[in-house]
């Protein structure tokens, strides 16, 4: 089902969309403008985002996050990612969104210098489990 209105696009993405707004923070940190509900229609109910499979509700889903990052930066860079362990040394050239988690409560996706939500309690009191670190070229 897509959203129609700003009101629940912005609470979907309020409540859901930590992933899908770190990779929009990592787009707008490059220079590129990112209009949060702009970018959420273009990717609700395509491949890249949709309804998670484990969490009833959620639109935010983010299936494709290189396909996404590299639609951000306007196909100019192809990106690829993989998940990488808590310890992983990121490269100079690498863009990394750290996942955190409380174990059996939450999970949450954050920038290593910025979180969505402000200050967010998962990355207070969670635990650094793994990274999602971005390769495609120099930013």
């Amino acid at each position: 089902m897509i959203v129609d209105s700003a009101q629940a696009k912005s609470l979907q993405i309020g409540k859901f969309g930590c992933y899908f707004l770190c990779l929009l923070k990592l787009a707008e940190k490059a220079g590129i403008f990112a209009d949060v509900l702009y970018w959420y229609d273009v990717a609700e109910g395509s491949a890249f985002m949709g309804e998670d499979p484990t969490q009833r509700g959620s639109r935010c889903f983010v299936f494709e996050p290189a396909r996404l990052l590299s639609l951000l930066f306007g196909n100019r860079v192809q990106w690829t990612m993989t998940k990488e362990s808590a310890t992983y040394e990121a490269k100079a050239d690498e863009l990394v969104v750290l996942r955190y988690d409380i174990p059996n409560v939450s999970g949450h996706f954050v920038l290593d210098d910025w979180d969505p939500m402000g200050s967010s309690i998962t990355k207070e009191k969670g635990i650094l489990v793994s990274k999602r670190v971005f390769r495609g070229g120099t930013v």
